[in-house]
């Protein structure tokens, strides 16, 4: 089929309508993984937990005496954690994921600084 200027924008429109699917779900599986999080006591789980600080190379060292929650979590302990990062990075990264919600059921979203460090922290990228 020839691309025309009609194909493109019905793809884009089909793209539009995805995303919004996407937003849709990823909206509610927020508010799901916010309200377990909250019932599970999660945060003061995490931050009970055995830590490490991170050496410069991203490695883990030597364990902490006690749990630092800006430290890592020992994933050398507990190896079901995906990634060495704090309990502190998962509470910011929380609080990025929940103002999507937010947004989307029209509350007003402030500003918040190095959402993109935040992000990265918690998916290595």
């Amino acid at each position: 089929m020839a691309v025309t200027p009609q194909t493109q924008a019905i793809q884009n429109k089909n793209s539009i309508e995805q995303l919004c699917a996407r937003l849709l779900q990823l909206t509610y599986d927020i508010q799901t993984v916010n309200s377990a999080y909250i019932d599970d006591a999660s945060g003061n789980t995490l931050n009970a937990m055995a830590t490490a600080p991170l050496n410069t190379d991203g490695t883990l060292g030597t364990a902490d005496s006690t749990p630092n929650s800006t430290h890592a979590i020992d994933t050398r302990i507990y190896t079901a954690v995906q990634r060495a990062t704090s309990a502190f990075s998962t509470v910011q990264a929380l609080t990025v994921l929940n103002n999507i919600p937010l947004y989307v059921n029209g509350s007003s979203v402030s500003a918040t600084t190095g959402v993109r460090a935040i992000l990265n922290a918690a998916t290595g990228g």
